[in-house]
């Protein structure tokens, strides 16, 4: 009799854990959002810069940017706005706080949140066996990635469950 419990559970793809950790390189090593801006997600990129461009939404309209222009032009992979570098800027500062992830590791078992979307742990020590347990706590970033059209895209970072959704504020936490 064979069940559930006997079966070895799934190890994360490697495909999934290089885009994370070609992310990760290009942000918290490279401090460049901008080269890996082509690996995140499209959703994730408009709700990343309505969540930027929220609360400073009156100033962008008083200096001349309509800020529904402003997130379709950063929504590009390759983003041409004068807004670009601030908002860059702030957002390596603020990612680098988090740790140097360059260093972190990753956790060996798959974690399924829907069919097409994985989600990633970095841990800055890797936990006994190289698994969380299940319900276990571990200290770390999630990383949230989507299959798309396009391939493997960053969907979410420090949330372990939430796809994000577009709005004035978006929905990423």
């Amino acid at each position: 009799m064979s069940g559930m419990m006997d079966e070895e559970p799934e190890l994360i793809p490697a495909n999934v854990v290089d885009i994370v950790h070609r992310f990760v390189r290009l942000v918290w090593e490279e401090r460049n959002l901008r080269a890996a801006w082509p690996l995140v997600d499209d959703t994730f990129r408009q709700c990343w810069v309505q969540q930027w461009l929220y609360p400073m939404r009156d100033q962008a309209l008083a200096d001349g940017f309509e800020p529904d222009e402003v997130v379709a032009a950063f929504c590009s992979p390759i983003p041409d706005h004068p807004l670009w570098e601030p908002f860059e800027r702030a957002q390596i500062r603020n990612l680098i706080s988090w740790g140097d992830l360059g260093n972190w590791n990753t956790p060996i078992h798959r974690r399924k949140v829907t069919a097409n979307v994985d989600l990633v742990f970095l841990v800055p020590t890797v936990p006994p066996g190289g698994v969380i347990p299940p319900g276990g706590f571990v200290e770390g970033i999630s990383i949230l990635v989507r299959q798309t059209r396009e391939g493997l895209r960053i969907l979410n970072l420090s949330s372990d469950h939430v796809i994000p959704e577009p709005g004035w504020p978006p929905r990423l936490m």
